[in-house]
């Protein structure tokens, strides 16, 4: 069903996969997410691919937003 689904879940679930991979407390979570994103990954990389350079470009939009209101300073856990 995932698999037939993809182009619609992936863009929606790799954003909070990806820092909860990244960033969440519990290792077994963590292990769990990094799993998941292997599997979306296996199952169409092309749009995994995609979906992940999307993804960077926001944060990097995301980042520079931050710093120019901010002044320059900015703590991210990514």
């Amino acid at each position: 069903m995932i698999s037939d689904n993809i182009a619609l879940i992936l863009p929606i679930l790799y954003p909070s996969l990806f820092e909860m991979s990244k960033s969440h407390w519990n290792q077994q979570i963590v292990q769990l997410t990094q799993s998941v994103l292997r599997y979306l990954h296996d199952v169409n990389r092309t749009l995994y691919d995609e979906v992940a350079a999307k993804h960077r470009q926001n944060l990097t939009q995301y980042v520079q937003y931050v710093t120019i209101l901010g002044g320059g300073k900015i703590s991210l856990l990514c």
